[in-house]
Parts: C-alpha cells; sequence; structure tokens
C-alpha cells in the first residue's frame, strides 16, 4: 500500500503553496483507507494517463478538474459526466484541461480527475464544520445542488456515536426515498450509517485544520454507499483545541442567591430610581441577609444605614450589587477582592453593545474576575431572584412585577423581559432560582446550569437563549443535569431566520451559527427543545410536577405537536404503537391499553395530541428512569387500563395508575409494562 500524506504535512505543504482546500483525490485516499467506498478512478496531466486509468476502471467514466484552488466546480464547468468512450474521453480531457488553464491560469491546477461513473440513486450530503458556538459539528442531508433548497438536514456534535448517526438519519423527510419510494429498491442504510461515521472519525482529526467539508454526494442504493465528491476547504490558522472546553465552574455561586450579607453600590432614596427598587426588596419583602446600602449623600434609605463607601462597612459583603456607571466596575473588583468578597452582580448596562471603550470595560472585567478570584453575574441584566431566601435584585418594583413563592422552577435567561414573564407565568407553581445573566462577563450558562443542577430545590432548568458563550460548556452541563441528577434542561432558543449563504465556500459553511446546528446539538444532548415561551413554560411545568414514573417507564402527554420519550435512557427490543386503535407491529400487544381526553384540563393550543408509552425490555424494573429529554407541553387528561396478562391477575394498588390533577396538567403516573399505544385525538376547551 502506498505511503498517503499525512493532513497535518498536507496542510502545511498546501499552506504554503496558497491553496484555499484539500485536493479531492487526497481526501479521498483519507476516506478509503477509513473505510468508505470511493469511486475507482485517479488524476491525469495527460490525455494517455486519462486512458490508462479509463481501462482499469471501464466506461461511463466522470472527468472533473483536480484542485487545491477551485471550490465550486459545478458552476465553473469543471465536471462532465457520462463519457462512454476513447475517443470522447481524449476531446473531453483537453477541453477540460483547457477550461481549467484558462480559468486558474495554471494555480492549484493538479490535473484532471478521471474516475469510474457510479450509477444513479439517492443523494444523500455528509458536511463537516467548525461552528462558531460548538466547534466541530457532522451534517447529514438530502444532497446534491439543491441541498440549501431543500433544506433537510440534521447536525449532531463531533464525536458521533452509531446512535446519533441513526437519529439523524431517521429524522430526514428524505428518509423513504432511502426506504424505497414508489417501487424503488430500498437502500443499504446500513451502509451509508457505517459511511457517515466514517466520515466523523475523519472530521475529528481534520477539524483543526479544516472550515467546512462537503461530501456531496454520497450516492446511495441497494448495492452500498459511495462518496462521490469530497471538498474540505482549509483554515486560515490551525485550531488544535477545538474539542477542549472550560468545566462548568460553580465557584462561589451560592451567594447569588442565598447571601448572608448585600451591599448594594448606587444605592437611592428617589423612588422608582434602579438602585431604590432594589433596596426596596431586600428590605421590605422577607430577605433575611444583612443589607448595605453605599449611597455617600445619604445617611439612611428606607430606614436602614447607609455608608458612603464599600470600605466603610462593618463587613465584608458576600455579595455586592452594582447600579453604577459600569466604567466604575474594575475599579470596584478591585475594592472588593481588598475586603475579600467574591461575588459581584452588575445590573448596569451599556458595555459590549456600545463597542469602543466600552467593549473595552468588560474584557478588563473578565480578566479581572479570574485574577481576583471574583465571580461576576452581568452585566446588562435584572439579576437573580431566590424563592426561598427571597433575595432579588430586580430592578422592577413589586407593583410591577410578580415575585412568585419558592417552587421546583429554576429559570435562567440572556433577555431580562423573559426572565420577567417566566416570573409570573410561574404565580402558581413557585420558582427555585431565576437568574438574568446578561452580557456573561464571567458566569455563563454552563456555569449556571452546574449549579442548579446541585440545587435540591430545583427540579427542572428552563433556559431562554439568544446564543452562547461556550456551547461545549453548556452542553456538558446540560447533560449532566439529566442524567446525573435527574434534572431535564429546557430550551427556547431564539434567532432562527436562516442567514445569507450567498458567501458561503460549502453547502455545510451556509448553516454555519444556525438554528439547524443548535436543534440537533440540543437534541444530541438530550436537552428539550421547544418552539415559544409558552411552549418552554409548559413544558418546565409538566416535567417539575410529574410524578416518577414506574417500572422503568416514562410517559408525559403533549397539547403542541408531539409527545416524546428520551430513548437514551429506555431499551427498546419490544415498542408497540397504535394509531386509532390499530397496531403496527403485530408481534406483541396488550390486550387493553387505551389513553383518552379528560372532561377537564384546560390547554393552549387546538393541536391534536399524540402520546407514546415505550416499554424497557418489555420487563418489569423496580428503578424508575427519570430523564425525560423530550416534552412538548401539557395539559390533557390521560388515563389507562392495564393489560390482561393473564386470567385473574391485577396489580397491587400501589402499582396502579393514580392520576394526579395538578394545576393545567393531569398525568398518569404509570403506565404497564409490555405496554405502548399510540393514539391521536382532539384535546377538550373549556
Amino acid at each position: 500500500m502506498k505511503k498517503v500524506e499525512t493532513i497535518p504535512d498536507a496542510y502545511a505543504r498546501l499552506k504554503e503553496q496558497g491553496a484555499i482546500a484539500f485536493p479531492e483525490a487526497l481526501v479521498k485516499e483519507w476516506l478509503s483507507r477509513r473505510g468508505v467506498r470511493v469511486p475507482l478512478g485517479g488524476v491525469a496531466k495527460t490525455a494517455e494517463e486519462a486512458l490508462r486509468i479509463a481501462s482499469r476502471t471501464g466506461f461511463p467514466i466522470a472527468i472533473k478538474v483536480s484542485s487545491d484552488r477551485m471550490l465550486h466546480k459545478t458552476e465553473s464547468g469543471a465536471v462532465q459526466l457520462g463519457i462512454r468512450g476513447t475517443g470522447e474521453l481524449r476531446r473531453a480531457f483537453g477541453e477540460m484541461r483547457a477550461r481549467a488553464n484558462d480559468a486558474m491560469r495554471h494555480e492549484g491546477f493538479e490535473g484532471v480527475l478521471v474516475e469510474q461513473q457510479v450509477p444513479p440513486g439517492v443523494e444523500i450530503i455528509v458536511g463537516l464544520q467548525n461552528d462558531p458556538h460548538f466547534g466541530p459539528v457532522l451534517m447529514v442531508g438530502t444532497g446534491g445542488t439543491l441541498t440549501e433548497l431543500i433544506d433537510d438536514v440534521a447536525f449532531r456534535m463531533l464525536p458521533v456515536t452509531k446512535k446519533d448517526v441513526r437519529e439523524m438519519i431517521a429524522g430526514l423527510k428524505g428518509l423513504p426515498l432511502l426506504k424505497g419510494f414508489r417501487g424503488a429498491r430500498p437502500c443499504d442504510i446500513k451502509a451509508l450509517e457505517d459511511t457517515v461515521l466514517a466520515i466523523g472519525k475523519l472530521g475529528v482529526e481534520i477539524a483543526p485544520f479544516m472550515e467546512s467539508a462537503d461530501f456531496n454526494p454520497v450516492i446511495v442504493s441497494a448495492d452500498g454507499a459511495v462518496a462521490v465528491d469530497a471538498k474540505v476547504v482549509l483554515t486560515a490558522e490551525p485550531h488544535p483545541a477545538l474539542f477542549k472546553h472550560a468545566k462548568p465552574d460553580t465557584r462561589h455561586m451560592n451567594a447569588f442567591f442565598d447571601p448572608a450579607s448585600v451591599a448594594v453600590i448606587g444605592a437611592s432614596a428617589s423612588p422608582g430610581k434602579i438602585g431604590n427598587v432594589i433596596v426596596d426588596s431586600l428590605v421590605n419583602y422577607k430577605f433575611k441577609g444583612r443589607i448595605f446600602p453605599i449611597n455617600p449623600n445619604r445617611d439612611t434609605i428606607l430606614g436602614v444605614r447607609c455608608y458612603p463607601t464599600l470600605a466603610s462597612l462593618p463587613e465584608a459583603p458576600e455579595l455586592a450589587v452594582m447600579v453604577v456607571d459600569l466604567a466604575d466596575g474594575p475599579a470596584l473588583m478591585k475594592a472588593l477582592a481588598a475586603r475579600g468578597t467574591h461575588n459581584l452582580l452588575v445590573v448596569s448596562g451599556g458595555g459590549k453593545e456600545l463597542g469602543g471603550a466600552r467593549e473595552t470595560i468588560e474584557r478588563e472585567m473578565t480578566r479581572l474576575a479570574s485574577e481576583l478570584d471574583i465571580r461576576v453575574i452581568g452585566p446588562n441584566c435584572i439579576g437573580a431572584f431566590d424563592g426561598t431566601s427571597r433575595f432579588d435584585s430586580f430592578f422592577h418594583s413589586h407593583e410591577r412585577l410578580l415575585r412568585p413563592p419558592g417552587g421546583p422552577l429554576s429559570f435562567i435567561t440572556q433577555s431580562g423581559t423573559w426572565g420577567c414573564t417566566f416570573l409570573e407565568a410561574a404565580e402558581t407553581t413557585g420558582v427555585s432560582k431565576m437568574v438574568s445573566y446578561g452580557n456573561r462577563v464571567d458566569v455563563d450558562e454552563g456555569d449556571l446550569v452546574a449549579c442548579l443542577a446541585a440545587d435540591p430545590d430545583t427540579k427542572v432548568i428552563g433556559s431562554y437563549i439568544e446564543g452562547l458563550g461556550s456551547g461545549r460548556k453548556f452542553v456538558a452541563a446540560a447533560r449532566d443535569a439529566a442524567r446525573k441528577h435527574g434534572k431535564p434542561v429546557v430550551v427556547f432558543k431564539t434567532g432562527r431566520n436562516p442567514r445569507s449563504a450567498t458567501a458561503a465556500v460549502s453547502h455545510t459553511g451556509a448553516y454555519g451559527g444556525t438554528y439547524k446546528v443548535y436543534e440537533g446539538v440540543l437534541k444530541q444532548a438530550g436537552i428539550v427543545t421547544t418552539d415559544s415561551f409558552h411552549e418552554l413554560f409548559a413544558a418546565c411545568q409538566a416535567l417539575a410536577l410529574q410524578p416518577p414514573a414506574a417500572w422503568g417507564v416514562e410517559m408525559l402527554a403533549a397539547n403542541v405537536l408531539a409527545f416524546q420519550v428520551h430513548r437514551e435512557v429506555l431499551t427498546r427490543p419490544f415498542e408497540w404503537k397504535l394509531t386509532r386503535g390499530r397496531p403496527r407491529q403485530a408481534s406483541r400487544t396488550p390486550d387493553d391499553t387505551r389513553l383518552r381526553p379528560g372532561p377537564q384540563g384546560r390547554v393552549n393550543t387546538s393541536a391534536s395530541i399524540r402520546a407514546t408509552a415505550l416499554s424497557s425490555e418489555g420487563t418489569r424494573s423496580s428503578k424508575p428512569s427519570r430523564d425525560v429529554a423530550s416534552v412538548r407541553a401539557a395539559g390533557v387528561h390521560i388515563s389507562g387500563k392495564w393489560p390482561r396478562r393473564r386470567q385473574g391477575f391485577r396489580p397491587p394498588p400501589s402499582q396502579r395508575h393514580p392520576v394526579h390533577k395538578v394545576g393545567d396538567v393531569t398525568s398518569a403516573a404509570a403506565i404497564p409494562p409490555r405496554g405502548g399505544t399510540e393514539v391521536e385525538t382532539e384535546p377538550v376547551f373549556h
């Protein structure tokens, strides 16, 4: 076997030559050595070499320019298919070489790639990309030249597992094409899965040296999967640490929610001002900690003694809340460090969103946070609220904004407005903790999720996201929250409009930073994704109030779109589904398991519901699974009956179906083992 140039060596050589992409023939060598089928062929610099290659591969032949500078070959006329004879090949080779020389002036031209033409099949695109939020990701979609137009793609964060790949393919709208559409032979989906997994492994190796990559199309048929085309765009500089990310940092985090003492920097005696509203919330609404308003022009505010400076305080405050100009932030952090304070909550705005010097201030605060061991939430936020300790730094008066009682829900948000909306929606359910973190100069989403995962009062973590500071850190924290602590994370991500792909150098690159990437990665991590704030809150409420399922079965009902069970926590050799009472799989069905809408239960939409119960290997399990990873909303009455397993069998009362009414949510606490039904019905309104 001939020696093939390594990825790092090829990158170094090509960058010296001014290349912008790895040559296709070289990429296909790498693919072939990793078990991916590629067309038989080679690079020819003369017509005679092209004829020798054709004699080895056989006709029909496809030819294309081999270059490290040309990215869009089809648009440049650098691809010709269906060549069926030696004379036609000689003529086409000459035209192709002349066209390449005219267009490229010999720069980057390595010859003409002569390959056996692969028979038609279903065209799939497989892509790689260094996403700005999550780093290296893998894409699979319905492929060909119309990839962006069809917009049928799925993403996962690298590295991926076989399960990830199967879910990506299973979620494509084009899946019926692979299964055999309108009488066509079914494709070898297993071969496609193996191909995608191998490309994912190549992606892990090549990620530090690439910007994006397209393997488009991968032609799939009953005979297997073949990567027909390969384009890998070089990155400007290698990035060797793409898979490394900071671990969630929960140092000193509890002081943001239950501080023993609080200093309000910029406290005001003027009603309605931010510094006055915060002091009022701390003094008059059941917060038990010591309060130190700092204002050099006042002796008291709301009956509490004022202090002129931080240095004049009788003790070091556990937390400082800053409402003065952000420009004072760095000096304040140094003063806090001198007093031994480790927590600063910056309500002040006017940071990097204004650019220029204000952005420089934020960078300096980030540096000082690490250097001085000070945790900072903000700036440009409304702060934090704790339903148990009643700590409250919101600058909305209690007449304007409801503060709910303590409860099982926690919520983190980049937007203070959505945080206020969540608090008011949780008037009945209650809130454990709510944090608006703003511009995140230090504490970010990952730190907060890790902190709330360890909070005994929190059962579900909701999150409103505009963007992520460290996507991999957030995903790691959310995965641990669900798997290790049994606390689902529910996300509503805004900013879903696709960005312009006009200047994109690859099909995969056109999706950089888009919601498609977020959607796939969040699903991969077992995070619940929702499509509106109302859905977000309803999902949080349902998950918080749903009792643990019995016998290893998870079940929740949805009044919007769909009911889902997190498949990672269930093993499923037996799975039964009934649509309108008719079994889809006849091998094993329950005798009498039904779901019905009840007469009560207010719902938010008129969408029909779909409920599915899946069993764990059809056996009883004494350890209930608690990690429900996806549920849309709740609000319908669901009940069921045990299947009649044998004559005279009836489970004891403790194992029957208790039905719990919780606000707008009524749900079955247990579904029989071996049983699963899927029904569609309309909810009842009142």
